[in-house]
């Protein structure tokens, strides 16, 4: 199975190393990959062309702390969910479908002002039921 490819790194099988010379912990489906930042926010783009033909269910879980974040989850280009301006802990789950090229993650940090802090995380299950 092909691992989530950020926007620096190629895809490569799980059983590989990705051409960043890291092993694949990003691995989408049976492992965790995570980020945490502040007001610079986040935003990714994750190639899963290569798993075309494979459905399979994703997890993000976020944790943003006092002040509130916002996380905006895409598929394909197409929003699937926005938390609005919010504090505290959620997860957001979905199946992949078989035709899906990519998934996008965009955290607003600090949405409404001040300084904040925030961790997410992006689990797989494969294959879907």
């Amino acid at each position: 199975m092909p691992f989530l490819k950020s926007t620096y790194c190629q895809c490569a099988g799980c059983d590989e190393v990705d051409p960043c010379g890291t092993p694949p912990s990003g691995c989408i489906c049976g492992a965790t990959g995570a980020a945490s930042g502040g007001n610079e926010g986040y935003d990714n783009t994750f190639d899963i062309s290569a798993s075309s033909g494979i459905s399979y269910d994703v997890t993000v879980s976020w944790t943003f702390y006092t002040i509130k974040d916002q996380i905006q989850i895409y598929l394909n280009g197409s929003l699937l969910y926005d938390s609005g301006c919010v504090n505290g802990s959620g997860s957001y789950g979905f199946t992949v479908p078989t035709s899906s090229t990519s998934i996008r993650i965009v955290i607003n940090g600090a949405c409404e002002g001040g300084t904040t802090a925030w961790d997410f995380d992006i689990t797989c299950e494969n294959p879907a039921p």
